[in-house]
């Protein structure tokens, strides 16, 4: 008699997902924000760490005002393919698309961090 009970009313609340954990799960599944981020960690991951929240050399790139005003990489691209030398950042030739899924990547993660602080 136990073990239905357990089953049947203490289960469910055991294995139940935070809506939260739902949410930010969901905004790193799509396939973009999938290859962005392998994208990201095999170009930017070295300086900007692999969550891009800052690595040994580059700035946390979740606080970026560049990346919060960037639309579909409009902004992140120019950045990516000059580079920034004076700040020691080079520049990478990448398409169209790997720069999206970067932008996809970024702006996910930005999404994830903000509704971390919200808690």
């Amino acid at each position: 008699m136990r073990t239905i009970f357990f089953l049947l009313i203490l289960a469910p609340l055991l294995f139940a997902q935070d809506p939260d954990d739902v949410a930010r799960q969901q905004q790193t599944e799509s396939p973009g924000i999938t290859a962005g981020k392998s994208q990201f960690g095999q170009t930017c991951g070295f300086c900007h760490g692999l969550d891009a929240r800052g690595g040994a050399n580059g700035p946390d790139l979740l606080h970026s005002a560049l990346v919060s005003h960037d639309v579909n990489g409009n902004l992140i691209g120019t950045v990516v393919r000059n580079g920034r030398p004076e700040k020691g950042m080079p520049a990478f030739q990448l398409s169209d698309t790997e720069i999206s899924n970067i932008a996809q990547f970024l702006h996910a993660q930005m999404k994830i961090a903000a509704s971390t602080y919200q808690r």
